[in-house]
């Protein structure tokens, strides 16, 4: 796993590598853009807001995005407009409206559930495109409850904890249903966003730390099927 210190080092010597290729002085930067993979929330950018800010001179403007967002201007001549779906170790989506509103989907890393495929670069652009399907309250209480028992019956407490997550990732980019884990794991984590997720996540993705959610899934399941007996007597 890289530590902190590592990509910082990693980032730095990228730049003076640049700087010294094109023939500047970094006293001569006006401004930095990064795309970055791994930046998925604001809490992220303003981490390596931080250090760049004690690299330059106050008056360089500063921008981190995605390497995703890099990635679609690269092919649009910078202009944010448009979509970019990658496809490889492992996937992501991403789009700009014309007006500016942006949209995403997975990029979440391999633990909850960014496999990487062609398969499933063309299902997120259901979600760039706003074509999300619908589930009925019912349906969808049935989904959450028999995915829930499957993981039960067919893996261990890192399964059912990691399909959970999941299942939140793919509710918060709209691959999937909406489901009430979302609140209940992102209170137990003391967490904001789903997008938070993936920093907790790979913090220390070990089996231990993620199967410790097993009770929490556990408990949303059992209240909801009191509350479907309920329904139905």
């Amino acid at each position: 796993m890289f530590t902190e210190d590592v990509v910082r080092e990693t980032l730095e010597k990228v730049i003076e590598e640049a700087l010294f290729d094109a023939g500047v002085k970094r006293s001569a930067v006006q401004a930095v853009c990064l795309g970055l993979s791994g930046v998925n929330h604001q809490k992220d950018q303003e981490k390596i807001l931080g250090w760049l800010r004690s690299t330059f001179p106050s008056h360089v403007k500063l921008y981190i995005q995605n390497d995703a967002v890099a990635a679609l201007a690269s092919g649009t001549m910078g202009k944010l407009h448009g979509c970019v779906f990658i496809a490889g170790t492992g996937s992501i989506s991403y789009g700009f409206t014309e007006d500016g509103r942006e949209a995403r989907a997975a990029g979440a890393g391999p633990v909850l559930g960014d496999w990487g495929s062609i398969n499933g670069a063309l299902s997120f652009m259901v979600k760039v495109s706003h074509r999300c399907y619908e589930l009925s309250l019912d349906a969808l209480l049935w989904h959450l409850i028999g995915l829930q028992q499957i993981a039960l019956i067919q893996c261990g407490g890192y399964g059912i904890a990691a399909r959970a997550l999941i299942a939140v990732m793919r509710a918060h980019d709209g691959r999937g249903p909406q489901t009430v884990l979302s609140s209940c794991i992102l209170q137990s984590l003391g967490l904001s966003s789903p997008d938070e997720l993936i920093g907790w996540t790979y913090a220390d993705p070990s089996w231990a730390r993620i199967a410790a959610l097993v009770p929490v899934v556990v408990s949303q399941c059992e209240r909801m099927v009191i509350k479907l007996r309920q329904d139905l007597t």
